[in-house]
């Protein structure tokens, strides 16, 4: 399962940014969309915490499920 166009692919952001760079781009949204998405609702420093790790987590790890944690296949 591919990702989408709206935006770059996310996958290495962590080996690329790092931990201060991702709470930093987090903290002050400079992407169009993600500014007009989260206009009046700025992340919370526990959200960006929790992003921060999540993409820590998923740099050693790149592959995507192809079904949602718990969810029965079929057959």
């Amino acid at each position: 399962m591919g990702g989408g166009s709206l935006g770059r692919d996310l996958t290495d952001l962590h080996t690329r940014l790092g931990a201060a760079g991702i709470q930093g781009v987090l903290t002050s949204i400079a992407f169009p969309v993600m500014r007009e998405s989260y206009k009046g609702h700025p992340l919370t420093p526990e959200e960006i915490a929790a992003l921060t790790a999540f993409f820590a987590q998923t740099a050693g790890n790149p592959t995507c499920p192809t079904s949602p944690p718990g969810a029965a296949s079929a057959g």
